[in-house]
């Protein structure tokens, strides 16, 4: 059969440190022994999980165009995807005739007569791939996160600073135009004689613009108002963390224009409104527009049909407890049978093991660069001390490379909490998708939601049928409820 191969990375830095290399030669080795025909080789440099991946694109785009059937060798699933997106194209591709899927590290083969227990497991393994990019998501929070409780702005500086550079150390400092003309703005609002309009107006007369020329506009100078960062916090996500640099206006002025602002919109105080458990999770199958809920006779949940449809459409105003019994039933439906459950968690913990090699592998790769990092700092300052470089280009070069060492600690601090924190979310999960019958009916209002979420993409109302879409893989976990023998066709790829 004629063959693909893929080496995938997601970052330069990893094309550098030779591991395209290290995947073509195990993909070579093993079309050899498969007496598989290589007609092309991938060797790609693209995040599985940002943008359109264009690369992907032209592999399946050279695939479709070939006359044969043809057998597309990856080292692991991770390298061809990190999430069911690609899913459609591939298994469409697959059914076909026309792909036939080898994943050598998994030790999976899935042609057209693969049987669900396969499929299963392939769904599986893309899972684990997905949240392990999750668990990377989560390393970027924690980063900023940190940085945000160090006073350390993550975004651009509002109008009245400017970003820069001092002494070799990203800062924010007041810019030295407008600074005194963003004042001017604040104590001009808290004296309550003008409006937001007057105060558009204001600005143009004492010449506080954006840097390209461009004047503030109302919502511009609402927000500006509004925000605490020129009295020293900064406003994320709802919380305020307090920041490092230097101050427009105190407090109190801040507090007055806020007063200022209160009195003139009036105060608003929030109703408490009927949350709904499914608002927002419920469609019409057909125009696709949101149902709406509200309350029958002041107590009941129903949902009532869109006020955009097509001619197709047919609606009912339905009541919240007759789709809720259609999620319980196919909740119930994922409950496995013991021995099922176990093969599965055997499945986590075969590919735990194979992250925890390539987690050494990697802390192989940041001891290297530590080493080098340190001998760099240590010819610095032989460098430094000969009189080869000045005291000041010193300090700069040796302030960066002391963040690149504070970077690489903290990646060996996190590798081996996040091995940790992954699989047990991975465990935890499985868990509940295997109980969620039971939880669904005993949870919170939120933890209710929040498990439909999880376990559910989308609720389809096609006239008074309800039909419930469950995620991959929970949707194979239904289709193979039953099966005592699931995934024993594994060891025949071997």
């Amino acid at each position: 059969m004629q063959a693909v191969v893929l080496a995938r990375v997601s970052t330069k830095e990893q094309e550098d440190g030779h591991s395209l290399v290290a995947q073509l030669n195990r993909l070579h080795d093993y079309c050899e022994r498969k007496n598989l025909d290589i007609i092309q080789e991938f060797s790609i440099v693209e995040s599985s999980t940002r943008g359109e991946r264009p690369e992907f694109q032209k592999l399946i785009s050279f695939i479709k165009k070939q006359p044969n059937k043809i057998a597309l060798v990856c080292d692991k699933v991770d390298r061809l995807q990190r999430s069911f997106r690609e899913v459609p194209i591939l298994e469409k591709l697959r059914k076909s005739g026309k792909l036939v899927l080898h994943f050598i590290s998994d030790n999976q083969v899935l042609d057209a007569n693969a049987n669900n227990s396969q499929l299963m497991a392939y769904h599986i393994f893309v899972m684990l791939a997905e949240n392990y990019t999750n668990c990377i998501s989560d390393n970027v929070k924690r980063s900023f996160e940190k940085k945000l409780k160090e006073g350390t702005i993550l975004a651009a500086a509002p109008v009245g600073y400017i970003n820069t550079i001092k002494n070799g150390v990203k800062t924010v400092l007041p810019d030295p135009d407008r600074a005194d003309k963003v004042r001017a703005m604040f104590k001009c609002y808290a004296s309550g004689s003008l409006s937001i309009r007057d105060m558009a107006e204001y600005a143009k007369s004492i010449g506080l613009v954006y840097k390209t020329g461009r004047p503030l506009s109302r919502s511009q100078i609402h927000l500006m108002l509004h925000n605490p960062f020129y009295y020293g916090e900064m406003k994320v996500k709802g919380k305020l963390y307090p920041h490092i640099y230097e101050p427009l206006i105190s407090k109190q002025l801040f507090n007055r224009c806020n007063k200022v602002a209160s009195k003139r919109h009036g105060e608003t105080q929030s109703k408490a409104r009927k949350s709904f458990l499914l608002s927002g999770m419920v469609r019409c199958a057909k125009c696709g527009h949101l149902y709406s809920p509200y309350l029958a006779k002041g107590k009941y949940p129903f949902l009532q049909p869109p006020t955009t449809r097509t001619q197709n459409c047919v609606h009912y105003n339905i009541p919240e407890k007759l789709i809720m019994d259609v999620y319980e039933e196919n909740l119930r439906e994922m409950h496995w049978d013991k021995r099922q459950l176990n093969n599965l968690l055997d499945i986590v913990e075969e590919k735990k093991q194979s992250y925890l090699n390539n987690r050494d592998n990697l802390l192989i790769e940041l001891r290297t660069k530590e080493k080098a990092i340190k001998d760099k700092k240590s010819r610095l300052l032989d460098l430094f001390l000969a009189g080869g470089i000045d005291q000041g280009t010193y300090e700069t070069k040796s302030k960066e490379l002391a963040i690149e060492l504070e970077e690489i600690s903290y990646k060996k601090q996190d590798m081996n909490k996040d091995i940790k924190i992954f699989y047990e979310n991975i465990i935890k999960m499985i868990k509940i998708a295997d109980n969620s019958h039971f939880l669904i009916k005993s949870s919170r209002f939120s933890s209710k939601r929040d498990l439909l979420k999880l376990l559910t993409s989308n609720c389809l109302i096609d006239g008074k049928n309800i039909v419930i879409t469950m995620k991959k893989p929970f949707a194979q976990m239904i289709e193979t409820k039953g099966r005592l023998t699931w995934l024993e066709q594994l060891d025949s790829n071997q």
